[in-house]
């Protein structure tokens, strides 16, 4: 019998995963969260691993306190392997068991997933704690597994052991089989993007989405979501400050200070 999903906290905790190769697309990340949203009522938890130097870690600390109303470090071994998937099972494993003392579900915000609109954490929350269900993220159509960048319970080692050792597949497909039960659907709140073939957006295939102008946003992230995922590149993050930026005198639908309405 699965473990029970137990709700211990009105809120979620943001665990922002990093290393040395993920650090300013991060930091840009976090620069923007606090552009659009100042400080939020939510506790931050840095997941970094060995490759961060003290001054990186420093940087991402200062902007975090003053983007969430706590922060606090995990750090882990650097992996013996750093390419995929082994380096991001690694990492995910590493801290998941970090987050399961803290008795609290966490949001597995990766340098590649960007808040579009004021309010996105408070509306991922209510969302999550509505679903009453211990996971919630993308469901990829077509291949019917959660994607990883997702909301994950306090107790997920237990719930999805397989997921805490696997080396040579990724962890969200392997956990498929134990969880897919106990996921919420993100969509379209969550909007997943891996690729883009041909001017078209994919679940999975193509290549990871550049934003070159206003154009793409409205054709590439539906207007309903709240973070997209995967922005790789932070062309995203320049549209929306462009657009941010440009005026109050928006047409249509979109509207100054959101990002998309």
């Amino acid at each position: 019998m699965a473990p029970r999903f137990r709700v211990q906290s009105p809120k979620i905790r943001i665990v922002l995963p990093v290393c040395a190769k993920d650090l300013t697309l991060m930091l840009k990340n976090l620069d923007w969260q606090e552009e659009i949203d100042g400080r939020k009522d939510f506790d931050c938890v840095i997941s970094a691993d060995g490759s961060l130097t003290t001054n990186a870690l420093y940087d991402l600390e200062t902007i975090a306190w003053r983007t969430f109303s706590s922060v606090e470090l995990c750090v882990y071994p650097e992996a013996p392997n750093s390419t995929w998937p082994f380096g991001p099972n690694w990492a995910f494993q590493h801290t998941a068991k970090y987050m399961e003392r803290g008795g609290r579900p966490w949001f597995w915000m990766e340098p590649d997933c960007v808040a579009l609109k004021s309010g996105w954490l408070n509306f991922l929350n209510q969302t999550y704690f509505r679903s009453r269900k211990p996971i919630m993220g993308v469901i990829i159509e077509g291949m019917g597994h959660c994607n990883g960048t997702a909301i994950y319970p306090a107790n997920f080692p237990r719930l999805s052991p397989n997921s805490m050792r696997c080396t040579h597949l990724a962890w969200d497909g392997v956990m498929k089989d134990e969880t897919i039960q106990h996921t919420a659907d993100g969509k379209p709140m969550m909007c997943h993007v891996w690729g883009i073939e041909n001017g078209k957006a994919l679940a999975f295939g193509g290549s990871p989405a550049h934003f070159t102008s206003w154009e793409d946003v409205m054709r590439w992230v539906d207007p309903r979501a709240m973070v997209f995922h995967r922005a790789k590149d932070g062309s995203l993050i320049d549209q929306l400050r462009l657009k941010r930026n440009e005026g109050r005198n928006i047409p249509g639908n979109i509207r100054a200070g959101c990002a998309l309405a």
